[in-house]
């Protein structure tokens, strides 16, 4: 038994409601209030309650996947759990001190191999994310990382190194999943059937998310062929029209894109888990990339919505400049800046203020005295381009 932790008893007695239903979730918690009881030794002990601290992680999760307008705080249930919360904490920084160390020292240490990895690859020997010279953007969080890291770069391969960090094993990323393979066949498979990307008739590529290598990404290069006029060849030269994708399940009439060191801008429609913004370069540094509102050739909107890069001010401009120059290669200098000046730009992830790209160039970024404008209206798709 562990002083100082509620039972699994008193646990249910704390989380009880007016009706008596209780979600997988918490029951799993209730079991792991036990599991942790009967653990024996200080370290099975610990590694008991950090399970079990991340089993109330997970019911949090499910409540606001059932109530999306709704935080877990509003649950009657919650006071129990953050109840239940304050004790393991409180037995992290006592009883368990010694342990908890030690458990940070080792996750610490692994962390930092996979961040050595990505920074013999991107040449920086900081943590991600960082800016590397010449403005370009690496990839922003660690479940980026190791989406890379992951030989099939499955869009769930932050599970997988949950389970990692975990382990007692201190191996690199990628041995750990040999290892993994090695003692259980089903390791992946199973994450797989979990996440629904076991199914019949989908290649390989289409299982996870997608990397594309430099031959397989050039039919995604929207070209110029006119001042602000943009086709790509997998549409045949047909003027390229976002009517016809999507930048998120519910975001129709946009479409992903990115800018490589050679000022190649790649664009397609966003699938969850399939197709990332990731996906153009392999998971390598961007100079720009967001989502794009192009009419029948035409670019109209660009934002810096990209979870994967989190881009800012720095990509912004260099997008905003390589159009300037792309449609100065049809025209002159006047005519480039004019068109320019039709295309809204938005420097954030949230998509909310849009400027002048043109006056968003010359201000250097900077948006005081900039007048915004409004979100555009629904760009609707054609069933054939002219």
């Amino acid at each position: 038994m562990i002083k100082d932790l509620m039972s699994k008893a008193e646990f249910k007695k704390a989380t009880e409601v007016d009706y008596n239903r209780r979600w997988a979730s918490m029951t799993a918690i209730g079991r792991g209030v036990a599991t942790a009881h009967a653990a024996n030794g200080a370290v099975e002990q610990h590694k008991a309650l950090v399970t079990l601290l991340k089993l109330t992680y997970t019911w949090k999760r499910e409540y606001k996947t059932r109530n999306p307008t709704k935080t877990w705080q509003a649950s009657r249930r919650a006071a129990g759990v953050t109840g239940l919360e304050t004790q393991i904490r409180h037995l992290f920084a006592t009883t368990f001190l010694e342990q908890d160390n030690a458990f940070r020292a080792a996750l610490n240490a692994k962390l930092d191999r996979a961040r050595g990895v990505i920074s013999g690859i991107y040449g920086i020997g900081q943590h991600i994310p960082g800016t590397l010279r010449g403005g370009m953007r690496t990839l922003s969080s660690e479940d980026y990382m190791f989406e890379y890291l992951e030989p099939q770069h499955r869009g769930n391969a932050t599970q997988i190194s949950n389970k990692w960090k975990a382990s007692t094993e201190m191996v690199s990323f990628g041995e750990f999943i040999t290892n993994s393979v090695a003692k259980d066949p089903g390791f992946l498979t199973d994450l797989d059937k979990m996440n629904g990307k076991v199914r019949v008739g989908l290649d390989d590529h289409e299982k996870w998310v997608q990397y594309l290598d430099a031959d397989a990404r050039k039919p995604y290069e929207i070209k110029a062929k006119g001042l602000n006029r943009f086709a790509r060849d997998m549409d045949g030269g047909a003027d390229f029209h976002t009517g016809n994708h999507e930048s998120e399940p519910k975001h129709k009439g946009w479409s992903i894109f990115v800018m490589d060191a050679g000022n190649c801008i790649y664009s397609h429609s966003k699938a969850v888990k399939y197709f990332h913004h990731s996906s153009f370069l392999s998971g390598s540094p961007t100079k720009s990339a967001g989502t794009l509102r192009v009419d029948r050739g035409k670019i109209t909107h660009v934002t810096m919505a990209s979870g994967h890069y989190a881009p800012g001010k720095v990509q912004a401009l260099a997008i905003a400049r390589v159009l300037l120059v792309k449609f100065a290669a049809h025209s002159d200098s006047a005519r480039a800046q004019t068109e320019l000046g039709t295309v809204k730009l938005c420097p954030d992830f949230e998509q909310k203020d849009f400027y002048n790209a043109l006056e968003y160039l010359k201000a250097g970024g900077d948006v005081t005295g900039l007048v915004k404008t409004a979100f555009p209206a629904k760009l609707d798709p054609i069933v054939a381009l002219a």
